[in-house]
């Protein structure tokens, strides 16, 4: 008899769920700026005069100071990597997690600059707090002084599942930021797009957790009551 009754709560047990599915969920509104302007994001600083000293701008393609491929999809952030510097354009969004597994920020980029100067220009990717207090630099890319570089929309993911786990529930901010450091240095262009900050977590099923435990707990005190002689 106790053996039939521990095999049907065994069979229940197991076909109890102890968590949801793990699925990712984005956490950046409008990464990809497909709705034409910069909903979603927090802008600023963002210096300039247009031309070859074109500020933060949405757009369909690069201007003539930024010679830059087609986005991704229809739209795409477009900056120069020049003007009246020194000067550091922003884009940025605020977010709290409230838990996570795992965390994976992607972006796509594309550049072209031509630098006279004798500074190097950058990009850089930075983490903050509510405060503005800078949590960690993720990504910084330099443009040398006196070369000429070049490159089409590439790719590139990082595993922050560490470095946010330690900032759950707490307000942060992610930050993109293009760095001219001196006056007109030579004509360039910057293209951001396809920005995503795609987090993972595990969703415990509260219903199933404790009729598991009792189930737990019914069965070892079973296992363990003497027999009847």
């Amino acid at each position: 008899m106790k053996t039939r009754w521990l095999r049907s709560l065994s069979a229940l047990l197991l076909g109890l769920p102890l968590a949801a599915p793990l699925q990712a969920t984005e956490i950046l509104l409008n990464g990809g700026f497909e709705t034409g302007d910069f909903t979603g994001w927090n802008v600023g600083p963002n210096p300039g005069a247009g031309g070859c000293d074109q500020p933060w701008t949405v757009a369909a393609s690069g201007s003539e100071c930024q010679p830059l491929g087609a986005p991704v999809g229809g739209f795409g952030a477009y900056t120069s990597l020049d003007g009246s510097g020194p000067l550091t354009r922003t884009i940025s969004q605020s977010f709290v997690l409230a838990g996570l597994s795992a965390a994976t920020l992607a972006w796509s980029e594309a550049a072209q600059v031509d630098n006279f100067g004798s500074l190097p220009r950058e990009f850089s990717i930075d983490l903050r707090d509510a405060g503005n207090v800078l949590i960690a630099n993720l990504y910084n890319e330099a443009f040398a002084a006196g070369a000429s570089t070049g490159f089409g929309l590439t790719a590139h993911s990082l595993d922050l599942s560490a470095l946010l786990a330690a900032h759950v529930g707490e307000n942060l901010n992610i930050a993109f930021s293009t760095i001219v450091p001196e006056n007109f240095a030579g004509p360039a262009g910057f293209l951001l797009d396809a920005v995503s900050l795609d987090v993972t977590a595990a969703v415990p099923e509260p219903a199933s957790l404790p009729l598991l435990a009792i189930g737990a707990a019914a069965a070892a005190c079973a296992a363990r009551r003497p027999r009847s002689s």
